[in-house]
């Protein structure tokens, strides 16, 4: 788990997202999806943007960091670590899709590290919540050829969020995710 702290302001609005996600996996094929995992993790992380987000669709670069736990499934090994991806493709403030490669590296010594590939979409929520689904296949280490599916949900200050309207865009950004492999 990470030592690092949310910045001040964001506890509550990354419990919001916390709570918005859990919400997304009460109900319906999401639900399906969930009763069925091998292993379902809570999480937290920052991505940046290069160039940054801005109301037009561009292509951008992401790179993400966070941790993963505590999770929770049929595989006891797997409690908890680290998540990091990194992709690209047509994006926005308000949305857009990506695609690329990630990695789960688990805090146990004696798993290997789950690599998967992913596409993912993004779309603005009530609230200016923007919701990042990414879904892939495992394709080495733990898990080898199962489903993975991370949801992120970033919720950005209104300083944050000012910065879409601006040359230089929106250059980074944080919130809660959950990591389900199928």
């Amino acid at each position: 788990m990470s030592n690092r702290r949310p910045r001040p302001g964001t506890t509550a609005t990354a419990a919001a997202g916390l709570a918005l996600i859990a919400a997304g996996l009460s109900a319906g094929p999401a639900a399906a999806r969930a009763s069925a995992s091998v292993l379902a993790c809570a999480g937290y992380e920052t991505a940046t943007y290069q160039p940054g987000l801005t109301l037009t669709e561009q292509q951008v670069i992401v790179t993400a960091s966070g941790a993963v736990g505590p999770c929770t499934g049929t595989d006891l090994q797997h409690t908890g670590g680290s998540i990091s991806f990194q992709g690209q493709g047509q994006l926005a403030c308000a949305g857009g899709n990506s695609s690329g490669s990630g990695v789960i590296n688990w805090s146990n010594p004696q798993t290997d590290a789950t690599a998967f590939d992913f596409t993912g979409g993004a779309s603005l929520r009530p609230g200016g919540i923007s919701v990042l689904l990414l879904t892939g296949e495992v394709r080495s280490g733990d898990f080898q050829g199962s489903q993975i599916s991370v949801e992120i949900a970033l919720v950005p200050s209104p300083t944050e969020s000012l910065r879409c309207t601006t040359p230089e865009g929106l250059s980074t950004s944080s919130g809660v995710l959950s990591v389900q492999i199928l």
